[in-house]
């Protein structure tokens, strides 16, 4: 192509120029709020380790009570108190 249209030919083509400019758009808009997603992440991540905590002790002592003789063989690395 470009041996037969020389430097005349452009660079971007209509899908390729419309990507870059939609791009470009959501880039800017997103620098704008990129701390505010840096503080609902780490909002999730100390939700999410709340509740993994929770249920960890909820387990544990719902094993504790299990009369079961077999329960120490299947869950061996389960705290038991």
């Amino acid at each position: 192509m470009k041996r037969l249209y020389g430097d005349s030919l452009r660079k971007d083509a209509g899908l390729t120029r419309v990507l870059k400019t939609v791009t470009r758009k959501h880039a800017q808009v997103l620098d704008k709020h990129v701390p505010e997603l840096a503080e609902v992440a780490q909002d999730l991540k100390k939700g999410l380790e709340n509740v993994y905590g929770k249920t960890a002790v909820v387990l544990e002592d719902i094993l504790a009570r299990c009369k079961c003789p077999l329960v120490p063989c299947i869950f061996p690395r389960v705290r038991m108190y």
